[in-house]
């Protein structure tokens, strides 16, 4: 079975493309001619917000099915956010046509926005009321996918994938900026502040080795039809909780809560997913303990900095 992945050299792309590699699917990984993770032999280099650089880049290919995780960050600007969720898928699915039986769609969670306390965890039945940019550019993809695909394709999935967190995650979020810096001061050369912004919020923290096997799973189904996943671990937890267990584990005291900044007014506070739904139809829940995530994350920035430091 030949799969396209997009964003094959992203975090989650790396382990997933491994995954799949593991279950044996023949894959290609597309991702941008910069990346510095080219993922094997095969990589396709594009640029999907180039219209004809995607289609050049596609001609003559054909796919059993398409994982579409390729994605502006969380701190991308508003407008290369919203570029590469609208332009970028455009023009993918415009280059495709068509001719595969499946498509599965890397989305975010970010599209529910605040949910009340009494509403969670959430069910992928709520309507989408993203909070920000973010969350929108992610519901502007999903809607170009139905828009485009929905009657054509026999299989469409949409994955609300939480918060991933593992080894292998740039320092763009929380848990890989604190564990870099903690893995620094360890070998002396400390980068203040360890964090910024508040702590307080909570968030539903998932494995991206559990994540990778959710997409092995659904391509491996045969499952058609149209069906929305929340891919979470249906637990929350603080962003002050997580920096703790990160001091912990590097033998560094753990910041006291109180003179900690304050959440922004209008931010999510809580964001717990249910993952009933991928467990019904999958026989897919998380199982990697947080715990094991960040111990792993820690080994991981340990590693890097060491290696760095050899290299100096």
């Amino acid at each position: 079975m030949k799969i396209l992945v997009t964003g094959a050299g992203g975090f989650l792309g790396r382990h997933l493309t491994s995954a799949l590699d593991a279950a044996g699917f023949e894959t290609r990984g597309l991702d941008l001619p910069s990346t510095s993770h080219h993922p094997r032999e095969g990589f396709i280099p594009c640029d999907l917000t180039d219209a004809a650089s995607t289609r050049a880049a596609l001609r003559g290919l054909s796919f059993d099915a398409v994982v579409h995780l390729a994605a502006a960050s969380r701190t991308a600007p508003e407008a290369v956010a919203m570029r590469v969720a609208v332009e970028g898928t455009a023009n993918l699915l415009a280059a495709l046509g068509g001719d595969f039986g499946g498509f599965v769609l890397a989305g975010s969670s970010a599209v529910y926005g605040s949910v009340p306390a009494g509403d969670q965890p959430v069910v992928e039945s709520r309507t989408p009321s993203p909070a920000g940019f973010y969350g929108a550019a992610h519901l502007s993809r999903e809607r170009a996918v139905l828009d485009s695909l929905q009657g054509r394709v026999p299989a469409i999935c949409i994955f609300r994938m939480f918060n991933l967190v593992g080894p292998g995650q740039e320092p763009v979020m929380l848990v890989p900026q604190v564990a870099r810096k903690l893995a620094l001061a360890e070998v002396g050369r400390p980068e203040p502040p360890l964090f910024t912004g508040s702590l307080e919020p909570k968030r539903d923290y998932v494995d991206v080795r559990d994540v990778a096997g959710a997409y092995v799973r659904w391509l491996s189904s045969g499952i058609s039809g149209v069906h929305f996943l929340n891919i979470c671990s249906g637990a929350s937890t603080s962003g002050l909780d997580v920096v703790r267990a990160l001091c912990v584990l590097f033998g560094q005291p753990a910041p006291d809560a109180a003179g900690l900044p304050r959440a922004e007014a209008g931010a999510v506070m809580d964001l717990t997913g249910d993952g009933r739904a991928a467990l019904d139809l999958l026989g897919w829940s998380a199982s990697t303990p947080l715990a094991l995530s960040l111990e792993d994350t820690a080994r991981d920035w340990r590693r890097r900095i060491r290696d760095r430091e050899n290299r100096t």
